[in-house]
């Protein structure tokens, strides 16, 4: 464990001058900074504008995640409060989840890292002014809320806005590249790989915590089982459907989307209850049924979603 000098003074002088407007603000902006809601913008992009760009942004905030998730066991820095164990005083957020955040390790921040390498790439896409600010305003308030919420320490934030950075930086440089190595590669290649990287991952965090199956934070696993979910759904789509999802008018497009956020939320809503249910504590078995619960999420999104949506007439093959 790395001990890091980053105090809670500042955060305790947050805690005492907290406003409830304020605090209602950043809580939306901490959610737009989320699992769920990357997956409603992600969903948004996907059925109704630009399936190959949501793609990109899905495979670079799940990598930026994972990522993420590895920093933070290497650094092994304590979110603000655990230590002392008055995190559920002083965070703002429910205590089922306070319970869960507080075995996560804290910096870098995950919220800050992994905004900023998605929302910059929107910001690097789009070259509306007007867009390109409310991108910048989000990326800071995404950011603020964490300290405010009192989940991580301001130093968490900075670090995680410079890792994020950097990851976009690279993704932007190196972007044409890597999707033309990738393309060489055949649907079994490219979900070999990504299960290869996905072992060889959760091998070294499980080493890295000492062999200790409690220790692995199940995100993490969540995370790299998305990806392949995406990739293996995305290839399919492609090759047997290639809707057009600029297809049909505004309302069916909006329906398109909630029927595909419902899809995709289906495997994560049934996961949860049945940890609840039958993991009480994380087993090898668990671990699997979390990879492969977020891999038929990806899948649902990617490839069973636009094919249901083409039987129903809700949605037009792509004509070039």
């Amino acid at each position: 464990m790395i001990e890091f000098p980053f105090g809670e003074d500042a955060l305790r002088f947050i805690i005492e001058n907290r406003v409830e407007y304020i605090t209602s603000f950043l809580q939306f902006f901490t959610f737009l900074g989320e699992e769920e809601g990357y997956i409603l913008i992600i969903t948004f992009i996907y059925m109704v504008y630009d399936k190959s760009l949501a793609v990109r942004l899905a495979a670079i905030v799940l990598a930026t995640m994972a990522i993420n998730h590895l920093l933070k066991m290497v650094i092994g820095n304590p979110r603000p409060f655990v230590k002392e164990g008055t995190f559920l005083q002083n965070w703002l957020i429910s205590p089922d989840y306070a319970q869960e955040l507080a075995t996560e390790f804290s910096t870098p921040s995950g919220h800050a890292m992994s905004s900023f390498s998605f929302y910059a790439y929107l910001y690097h896409i789009f070259r509306n002014l007007y867009f390109r600010v409310i991108i910048v305003l989000v990326i800071i308030f995404i950011g603020i809320s964490r300290p405010y919420l009192a989940v991580h320490f301001i130093e968490d934030i900075v670090l995680g806005w410079i890792m994020g950075l950097a990851i976009v930086a690279l993704v932007i440089k190196y972007s044409k590249v890597i999707a033309n190595l990738w393309k060489k590669l055949s649907l079994l290649k490219q979900m070999s790989f990504t299960i290869g990287i996905s072992f060889v991952s959760w091998t070294v965090t499980f080493y890295i915590n000492g062999g200790d199956i409690s220790s692995q934070p199940l995100p993490f696993v969540g995370h790299l089982g998305f990806i392949l979910g995406v990739i293996l759904g995305f290839n399919l789509e492609q090759k047997s459907l290639n809707f057009n999802p600029k297809s049909k008018n505004v309302g069916i497009k909006i329906l398109r989307w909630i029927i595909t956020i419902v899809m995709v939320m289906m495997p994560l809503i049934i996961l949860e209850e049945t940890s609840n249910v039958y993991w009480s504590e994380p087993t090898y078995l668990s671990h699997t049924f979390h990879y492969v619960s977020y891999t038929l999420s990806g899948f649902l999104g990617m490839y069973v979603a636009p094919f249901l949506f083409l039987k129903l007439n809700l949605v037009d093959y792509f004509r070039e």
